[in-house]
């Protein structure tokens, strides 16, 4: 295994507790490996000048893991709560328009990356205040500063050690978060040191202002407290929460000026984030990831979406994710009404502004055909295998009825047919559900719940599920191994 493959494998293992179980505090010995390993990988990174792209797959994996997770989203605003005077622009079509381009090295007007490593040895994130760029350069330890006119000055800071964010604020205020030494370090515009705030969030993850608490600094599981007391502030009392309502549907909830506001987010795959950005006096801008959670393989797709306040689209723009080499830690920002993209990319850090059009490109169709795998399906014929069953079809059909995991899914039993044979090999056939693969708990109950309904009847030594005739098929929407239900052994 090379060192790439060893440094995936490395953040998929310490990041799976997060995404197995995004609703539960995590453990302090996760916390505590987790800073280690942060805090290795960074006092022993060299820089290391990018001469070969990385593997797509090791790309596409780090995007799947990190874009699939609840409030790990890379998309954080900077400013929320505070209504623009002037909307955002909509074209017919969007546009992707290049603003400036940062080499690659340790001089004061480049930036560093490491291509072998991780995204928190590289350029985290940015900010944009009135037309300047503020790039958090986290391989060389400082804040590159580069403004209108391509005027540039840095701002070093030495003993940091992970360095995740970057927030100005209106008075030209520099805050820059630390997530190894959980601090957060305030600079004046000209870059002297105002203040460091040690924060107690576990692991934070971005910094955002809010106009009724100042400078907030966020963790990985929604907590938001501010940098300065770091009292903590009631998930009520936020501005603005992003919602995971199903795996094809998410919500965003916005009090703007007393008056909530929800938007219902739909999904034409599976969720893969949701991130509000903006809001101006009718307009609501936000980042969805889609991906297909069937092909681990294919690269989620994300888009920044312009909606009304009743939710209707406006217009949107496709993040190109697939000109970036690596992933940073925040990659949109807005300043004004203007939206901007960091793009880390094979020979230089490109900054975009992304416009949203009426029409807009959606590619993840294209990439699920183009990867779909030719499967060889297997099935049974219920109508001419073996003997119908009627006692036991009629109690799979109650599952639907009696409030069972399967109710969940619809509240007619959907059932062709179930037969037998008579070495007691049984065959359940169901119509298609049309629902998003279950989740572990769910597959448990599913699993369950058929185990004790067809195995209480002793003529059945094993069972094959199908849909609509497809035994495949079945195991493909459990994403399991296609493998019959074998009676257990006492």
């Amino acid at each position: 295994m090379n060192k790439k493959e060893d440094s995936i494998q490395e953040i998929k293992k310490i990041l799976a507790p997060i995404k197995e179980r995004p609703k539960i505090e995590p453990r302090p010995k996760f916390v505590q490996d987790l800073q280690t390993k942060i805090a290795t990988r960074k006092n022993q990174k060299q820089m290391i000048f990018l001469k070969m792209p990385i593997m797509a797959i090791g790309m596409v994996v780090l995007l799947t893991i990190v874009l699939s997770l609840s409030f790990v989203s890379k998309l954080q605003p900077e400013n929320s709560g505070e209504i623009l005077e002037n909307p955002f622009p909509i074209l017919e079509h969007s546009q992707v328009n290049l603003i400036m381009e940062v080499g690659y090295g340790d001089q004061e007007n480049q930036v560093g990356i490491d291509p072998k490593g991780p995204e928190s040895n590289n350029v985290s994130s940015f900010a944009v205040y009135d037309g300047t760029f503020y790039i958090l350069d986290n391989f060389n330890n400082k804040v590159l500063i580069i403004d209108a006119q391509g005027n540039y000055r840095t701002i070093p800071i030495d003993e940091a050690k992970h360095l995740v964010d970057i927030l100005v604020t209106n008075d030209k205020e520099i805050y820059v978060l630390d997530s190894g030494q959980k601090l957060v370090y305030q600079f004046s515009n000209n870059g002297e040191l105002i203040n460091t705030f040690e924060i107690s969030v576990e692991i934070p993850t971005g910094l955002v202002y809010m106009k009724e608490y100042g400078v907030t600094v966020n963790q990985l599981q929604g907590r938001v407290e501010l940098v300065e007391t770091g009292e903590r502030i009631p998930a009520e009392d936020l501005p603005y929460r992003e919602i995971r309502v199903s795996e094809v549907e998410g919500e965003i909830w916005i009090n703007d000026n007393g008056e909530n506001i929800e938007i219902e987010v739909d999904f034409e795959h599976f969720y893969g984030g949701l991130t509000f950005q903006s809001i101006t006096e009718n307009q609501v801008v936000f980042t969805k990831t889609e991906r297909e959670a069937e092909f681990t393989t294919i690269e989620p797709e994300t888009h920044v979406y312009i909606v009304n306040k009743h939710g209707s689209t406006l217009g949107a723009v496709r993040i190109p994710s697939e000109n970036m080499e690596i992933s940073a830690s925040h990659l949109v920002k807005t300043d004004g009404n203007k939206i901007y993209l960091l793009s880390p990319e094979a020979s230089h850090l490109a900054i975009y502004e992304l416009i949203p059009g009426k029409s807009f490109e959606k590619l993840l169709d294209d990439r699920i055909k183009e990867q779909q795998p030719e499967r060889e399906k297997i099935g049974f014929d219920y109508k001419t295998y073996g003997e119908p069953h009627p006692e036991l079809e009629q109690d799979i059909a109650q599952l639907f009825t009696n409030k069972t995991i399967f109710a969940s899914y619809s509240n007619e039993p959907l059932l062709n047919g179930v037969s037998i044979d008579k070495d007691g090999t049984l065959i359940v056939d169901f119509k298609d559900f049309n629902e998003p693969a279950p989740s572990t708990a769910e597959k448990k109950e599913i699993f369950e719940a058929l185990s004790e309904t067809v195995f209480k009847y002793f003529e059945v030594k094993k069972a094959y599920f199908q849909f609509d005739g497809s035994f495949s098929d079945w195991c493909y929407w459990l994403e399991t191994m296609e493998e019959p239900m074998i009676r257990p052994t006492d």
